[in-house]
């Protein structure tokens, strides 16, 4: 008769240690929606889709409690060591860096300034990653970015890593399966505004 109720206790402890555990890690997730691993889906530029291809589809956010990878892809069919600039500003001012790109030839195709009037600037340069087919070879993880982040308050979000604190006004649609955010940047003098999407996965 001990036997089973010592059996019957165990079971009783185990099943409610475990309850209790995915208890925490709801609660975690619910206080942190950011939490997760998330891939951009869309891309804007003035509020225009922009069209990326299979190697920026890849691009990826994976939050944990504090820690935050940020990884960028690019096309190993065109993507030259000589350029690469590890940790620094690649031109694309969605990630961590400071300068604005006053180039055009960020990774997420050419940008019009003026959408829907025909104007603005193309970029015909064979660094532009986004647009058409892709070109020829595989994804290469060309950029990864490690740091901390925290949650200030609303929808901030502090991305601190090596260099950089970057801030964010991260803002959650779908139910919390998805989030994006906006930032300015400076094409040819003409200020320019991104919208980025991630799917969380």
């Amino acid at each position: 008769m001990s036997k089973k109720l010592f059996l019957m206790l165990t079971l009783v402890v185990t099943i409610v240690f475990f309850s209790c555990n995915k208890d925490e890690d709801t609660a975690i997730l619910q206080s942190n929606p950011v939490i997760g691993t998330w891939k951009l889906v869309e891309e804007y530029s003035n509020n225009q889709l922009v069209t990326l291809n299979n190697c920026n589809l890849q691009e990826t956010y994976i939050f944990g409690e504090q820690q935050f990878t940020h990884e960028m892809y690019s096309n190993g069919g065109r993507f030259d060591d000589s350029t690469f600039q590890k940790g620094g500003d690649d031109d694309d001012d969605h990630h961590s860096g400071g300068d604005d790109d006053d180039d055009d030839d960020d990774d997420h195709g050419p940008v019009n300034p003026n959408p829907g009037t025909g104007g603005g600037t193309t970029d015909d340069d064979d660094d532009d990653d986004h647009g058409g087919n892709g070109g020829t070879g595989t994804c290469v993880l060309s950029e990864t970015v490690i740091g901390y982040w925290t949650n200030p308050g609303n929808n901030l979000y502090s991305l601190t890593s090596s260099n950089a604190i970057d801030t964010k006004n991260i803002i959650f649609t779908d139910n919390g399966n998805k989030f994006y955010y906006e930032t300015a940047v400076n094409v040819n003098g003409i200020s320019v505004t991104k919208k980025y999407v991630f799917k969380r996965q």
